[in-house]
């Protein structure tokens, strides 16, 4: 939850969520973000959420989402601080944004084509920041299947431009805050009319 308010800060849209601690508050939050949704561990402890079964996705009603609830708390041994409540983005393409610190370049951005698509290509591309629109762009047009983008056998163009200022909004972050390490959100849901992240973490530098 912290990483989706530091991205939310920087102008990058995040889909709804809601942090809960208790059952009786998760009918209320499932009330307020409408199904279907998804839950997730908030935890110190866990970094991968999916490796431990600590998602859970596209939960249509309450005792769904409670049984999901209960072993997603059952998680890392009583410690995890909550559950996430989001609600789920449909009918978009996946894709990869990232932020790291170079030992030779310092930070870079990363971006890549997510879901099936990053399995299948395994493919990114980097540039060093500070990046600009243009940078941007080529970011995104020279990966392999960018063409997706651009509406495939009768699909709808997608919202590039809003993939383009979430990328350019990730550098200015990674280069306001020496002390984050990395930053990935995976993954960023791409639809025709916006761009929304759905999953985040931000690691920290060692002091």
């Amino acid at each position: 939850p912290e990483a989706f308010e530091v991205l939310q800060a920087y102008g990058i849209l995040v889909a709804d969520y809601q942090v809960v601690k208790g059952k009786g508050d998760l009918q209320k939050a499932m009330e307020k973000l409408g199904k279907p949704i998804a839950l997730k561990v908030v935890s110190s402890e866990i970094l991968h959420k999916t490796d431990v079964g600590g998602v859970m996705l596209n939960l249509m009603d309450y005792s769904q989402a409670e049984k999901a609830y209960e072993k997603i708390i059952s998680l890392n041994q009583g410690k995890a601080a909550g559950v996430l409540v989001q609600k789920m983005i449909p009918d978009g393409k996946e894709v990869i944004l990232g932020a790291k610190r170079d030992s030779s370049f310092g930070p870079v951005v990363l971006f890549g084509l997510g879901g099936i698509y990053v399995e299948v290509l395994k493919e990114t591309s980097l540039r060093v920041v500070p990046i600009n629109r243009f940078e941007a762009e080529e970011m995104i047009s020279e990966t392999k299947g960018s063409d997706i983008f651009k509406g495939l056998r009768g699909e709808r163009p997608l919202d590039t431009e809003a993939l383009v200022e979430s990328l350019l909004r990730l550098s200015q972050l990674v280069a306001d805050f020496p002390e984050i390490e990395g930053i990935d959100i995976n993954p960023m849901i791409v639809t025709e009319k916006r761009a929304v992240a759905v999953d985040a973490r931000i690691l920290l530098a060692k002091a």
